[in-house]
């Protein structure tokens, strides 16, 4: 037998031997979960992961970072317009989105216009390389309403939550002809020396890495908090998975937020637009309750602090009673 021969044989039997193995092996169905059931593919469409996508649409709006990302939902085309009412524009707590205020923009959206917003920098919405002003954040979600026809012949409502609040503020300093009326909850108003050390004590990461070790644990007391407060997993989800997104810049909003307590109380009585601030349980209730008086109109108070975290998803129906009373 020659070389080429014997390389052939053993070529064979090395094929024979390698490929029997991995048919011997894919024969073999590896044991199943016994907790699981067995995943089975749809035989045709399947109907969407989540319900609310028929009723909540997606946009991008030009800005300075490059666009700046919505969640929006309009009422049925059974609903005669002039049923409709004033449009209302929702502005998330940092370092959360648009994703935060979930099925409330759906229950909104059966009488009017909702377009929820992320800020720059949060959700899919792109942002700026360092913290900026919040000023700089108002400036942004002018340009974006002005993009899509709204002024001062067709005016928005401002539902501001935490962060929120500085941002419809600032909106409602900058282009006052633009709201009509606001809700705002969690009114942040404390000296000099807390908000700096509420800065300091922010967990700020230097690369992708370290954010995703950081986030490995907090999710974890996120997930705890949540649900806690009546949540369900999924709605958790839902709700946090869009923080992942800005990596190390997450928490550049609450920078920001913190930052803006220093001009607050001087910049609450520049707004002139009726106001209606909302109590809840989350931390913020007094420092709210006192803000009140600051507006130029005043503000009236509606006490909900037995509602927590989560309202939005936990407590649909009756945040939304609360803005219809109050902007309609």
């Amino acid at each position: 037998m020659n070389l080429r021969s014997i390389y052939l044989v053993l070529a064979s039997c090395f094929t024979n031997l390698a490929c029997g193995g991995l048919i011997a092996a894919s024969a073999q169905e590896p044991p199943a979960a016994a907790s699981k059931p067995p995943i089975v593919l749809a035989p045709d469409a399947a109907s969407p992961a989540d319900p609310l996508t028929s009723k909540i649409k997606q946009g991008f709006a030009d800005s300075v970072y490059g666009q700046v990302h919505y969640l929006t939902s309009y009422p049925s085309p059974h609903l005669p317009k002039a049923s409709w009412k004033t449009p209302l524009v929702m502005f998330h707590q940092s370092p959360l989105s648009a994703r935060e205020f979930g099925p409330l923009i759906a229950e909104m959206g059966h009488d009017r216009i909702v377009i929820a917003f992320d800020t720059p920098g949060q959700g899919l919405s792109d942002g700026p390389d360092r913290p900026v002003k919040i000023a700089q954040y108002a400036a942004v979600m002018d340009k974006a309403l002005t993009q899509m026809g709204y002024g001062p012949k067709r005016q928005v409502d401002v539902f501001g939550n935490h962060t929120g609040v500085w941002v419809g503020g600032e909106l409602a300093i900058r282009n006052p002809k633009l709201i009509h009326k606001m809700v705002l909850n969690g009114i942040y108003l404390v000296p000099e020396s807390v908000w700096r050390a509420n800065i300091a004590r922010l967990s700020l990461q230097n690369s992708s890495g370290e954010f995703f070790d950081h986030m490995a644990t907090y999710l974890v007391a996120s997930r705890k908090r949540y649900m806690e407060n009546g949540m369900s997993d999924t709605d958790w989800g839902r709700m946090i998975v869009d923080t992942l997104g800005p990596r190390e810049k997450r928490e550049f909003g609450h920078v920001s937020a913190f930052s803006y307590a220093e001009e607050a109380e001087a910049r609450l009585q520049l707004i002139t637009q009726p106001v209606t601030v909302l109590l809840i349980d989350d931390g913020l209730a007094a420092m709210s309750r006192a803000a009140a008086p600051l507006f130029k109109q005043g503000a009236k108070v509606v006490d909900r602090t037995q509602w927590k975290e989560g309202l939005f998803y936990t407590h649909t129906t009756e945040v939304a009673a609360v803005l219809r009373e109050a902007l309609d």
